[in-house]
């Protein structure tokens, strides 16, 4: 037995699993070599080390899998290269690294998550493909840019060692989180370092022992709710009503492993200097730069719309960035987001549960909008709701309903498989997808009518609450 096989033995956990955990931790001892031994020898050498670190820790999980992630950073270098500040060069990248990320889920997919070299590989098409419009961006007159647009657009193409550093930055090689080339120039040009603020050892050691907590959690309970308990004869037995509020706890409890891994990954982050996000009023550092996860927010949300400003924001921002704000030529923000969601779903992966969940995604945080518009037309209403009691008393009548709903649009996302999804939303009568299609919008109207508000469109109802 290896090594490795006993620990997840003892643990109690995945083979695979122990060795991303361990992965992760690794980004904690690269910062501090970093930090003391590294960052004084200058740009090039930093690049260097970022490089190898990064990459021996995809040896340590995947061989030669890193093969893959070498290749690609190559062709984007080639890219850069040939077409440097023209449009051709995002679309180029864009199409290469996401049909060779396609051809790799092809490959490697099951009918199980599992933990190959596409997982570095699919934070790594990310960067690569940011990188490219960054530096189209960059041709632009710094007036018509966004504000996001000026922090992140590059003036030159990057060096081969930058793009190198860039995209296998240890800490975030494996999960992310994702950060802007320009964000990496600065910490290894040492503009993070002209503050001189001390290191911030407690905050990063706290997001560490969070992260394990979350972790522990998971691997505790796993033991008694696994990923396929939807599919048990212990859960098909029960009741309705049961399953509803077991799926919830079950939704909730495999997120933990996510949250556990941005924690992680956070923390390391903010000890190598990356999170460093400027100063508050008071003159403090703020070292959010690198989060991923709101952790008090997520665990307090009651709405959808709240745990899209909270959960993987990191990933969402990205997203928001480089294709949803890209589309305003379609003149339609609706257009706009489900393209960004498909977009999403094609970067996780082949399998249909990807796509149907981002559907459901869509659908609550849609439906849920116009509910809350229409009761938010109401100045009455809104005091009454805005107030401390009200929130308490109804907070845990909201959160139960927010994971209860969240938890059923997860469950393509989480069993993968079509016929498995499918089997456990018959079994729970496809109850949320009638409260989705029905009830919102039966809500809608009613509230409407109750409260003494028209109908009107969700855009106008936004402009107007």
């Amino acid at each position: 037995m290896g090594l490795m096989t006993g620990l997840a033995d003892s643990l109690g956990a995945n083979e695979s699993m122990i060795c991303l955990l361990i992965a992760l931790l690794l980004g904690y001892p690269a910062a501090g070599v970093h930090r003391y031994f590294v960052r004084p020898l200058g740009p090039g050498i930093q690049n260097l080390y970022f490089f190898l670190a990064g990459s021996l820790i995809v040896v340590f999980c995947f061989g030669w899998g890193i093969a893959h992630c070498l290749f690609c950073l190559g062709v984007q270098y080639v890219i850069l290269l040939v077409w440097g500040k023209t449009v051709v060069s995002p679309m180029v990248s864009m199409a290469f690294q996401m049909m060779y990320l396609l051809w790799g889920y092809w490959r490697t997919e099951s009918d199980l998550y599992d933990i190959t070299w596409t997982l570095p590989h699919c934070v790594l098409t990310l960067r690569l493909i940011a990188v490219a419009f960054d530096l189209w961006d960059g041709q632009m007159k710094v007036e018509k840019m966004s504000e996001e647009q000026k922090h992140r657009a590059l003036w030159e193409c990057p060096s081969l060692p930058e793009l190198c550093g860039h995209a296998f930055f240890p800490a975030s090689i494996m999960v992310g989180p994702q950060f802007s080339m320009r964000r990496y120039q600065s910490l290894v040009h040492g503009d993070f370092e002209k503050k001189q603020f001390p290191p911030p050892w407690r905050l990063a050691l706290g997001r560490l022992g969070l992260g394990m907590v979350y972790s522990g959690i998971f691997v505790m309970f796993s033991a008694f709710l696994p990923w396929d308990y939807p599919l048990s004869d212990e859960f098909l037995s029960r009741p309705l009503w049961q399953k509803i509020f077991l799926i919830g706890v079950w939704g909730k409890l495999n997120l933990m492993k996510y949250v556990a891994c941005w924690l992680i990954t956070e923390g390391a982050c903010m000890f190598s200097g990356l999170s460093f996000n400027g100063q508050d009023e008071s003159g403090n550092p703020k070292w959010d730069g690198c989060r991923n996860i709101h952790v008090v927010k997520y665990e307090t949300a009651t709405e959808f719309q709240q745990m899209i400003h909270c959960f993987n924001t990191n990933t969402n921002s990205w997203v928001s960035c480089y294709v949803f704000k890209r589309l305003k030529v379609l003149n339609n923000k609706h257009v706009s987001h489900v393209c960004a969601l498909l977009f999403l779903a094609v970067w996780h992966g082949l399998h249909l549960g990807y796509y149907v969940m981002f559907l459901n995604e869509f659908l609550m945080v849609t439906l849920e909008r116009q509910v809350y518009a229409v009761m938010g037309r109401n100045p009455e209403y809104v005091k009454l709701t805005n107030s401390f009691l009200w929130k308490l008393l109804t907070w845990p009548f909201k959160a139960i309903w927010l994971w209860v709903g969240i938890s059923y649009a997860l469950i393509p996302f989480l069993l993968l498989t079509t016929h498995k999804w499918w089997f456990v939303y018959k079994s729970l009568w496809f109850w949320f997808h009638g409260v989705l299609l029905i009830g919102y919008p039966l809500a809608k109207m009613v509230l409407a009518s109750v409260l003494g508000v028209n109908g009107r469109k969700y855009e106008t109802d936004k402009k107007t609450a």
